[in-house]
């Protein structure tokens, strides 16, 4: 099912909810919201508008966002630039990995805080290896879902989506093919695109990140995201298939190929 995609404007991307009272955790664009104080919607809308509508409204309206303009002052378009510019795309690409919290600060110059923990100090998620990232799958069914509202449901290819295994670098023998975190994380991802899909959403492609380990930005060696070993440290660099990749090739690979002949 997910494998017949393509895009032409990608973003990097997370996705933001509102951190609500602690009656209640609820999101603007995530989650359902459950008792949320309005300011942390207005919170989790704002920074979503200006880290993802700086780049994917002028490709769709044609024009920067006014929260952009207000902000950052970007370039001002031509009435023929804003012509050429809306709805230039075959497709919209995301690139989304997990999710943080966004809370209203009024003292802050953009109005609002981001966090990876709620208002309670539980993480959003399962931590990985890299600081950044946590296992948070509804984030790409409600980024998706975003999309599909805000953007006339346009085609969208999922460019990236994984994790970094926490402390995989370390392991030995055959417990460094063990990764079981990263099976979780694909299971709950692509359930969650499909759920997007039964919603709607025109989802074509999905690419996992990554076929194989990696010099990673910032990161190097230390970190790992492929669903491929390989090591580094041993002559000719041999590959590993690790649990990750087998549960791929079972649910989801060889399904889907079964589907397209």
């Amino acid at each position: 099912m997910l494998n017949r995609t393509a895009c032409c404007a990608s973003v990097l991307c997370q996705a933001y909810c509102a951190m609500c009272a602690p009656d209640g955790l609820g999101c603007m664009l995530l989650m359902s919201c459950i008792a949320c104080r309005c300011a942390d919607k207005r919170a989790a809308q704002n920074k979503m508008t200006i880290d993802f509508g700086w780049f994917a409204d002028p490709i769709h309206f044609g024009d920067y966002p006014q929260q952009v303009k207000d902000r950052q002052s970007p370039p001002t378009f031509t009435d023929y630039e804003k012509s050429i510019l809306k709805k230039s795309y075959d497709y919209m690409g995301l690139t989304i990995y997990t999710a943080k919290y966004a809370k209203e600060v009024p003292g802050n110059p953009y109005g609002w805080w981001v966090s990876t923990t709620d208002v309670n100090g539980k993480a959003v998620g399962e931590q990985a290896e890299s600081y950044w990232l946590y296992n948070v799958p509804w984030s790409i069914n409600k980024m998706l879902n975003y999309m599909r509202d805000r953007y006339n449901n346009p085609y969208i290819w999922v460019l990236e989506n994984g994790i970094s295994e926490k402390g995989e670098v370390s392991r030995q023998g055959n417990a460094a093919l063990q990764d079981s975190l990263r099976v979780d994380y694909f299971k709950g991802y692509i359930e969650e695109a499909c759920k997007a899909i039964n919603n709607g959403v025109r989802l074509t492609h999905y690419f996992a990140w990554s076929l194989t380990d990696n010099w990673e930005w910032r990161e190097g060696f230390t970190t790992r995201f492929g669903i491929v070993r390989i090591d580094f440290d041993k002559p000719g660099l041999p590959r590993r298939i690790k649990d990750s990749a087998k549960w791929l090739s079972q649910y989801i690979f060889k399904v889907s190929h079964a589907k397209r002949v």
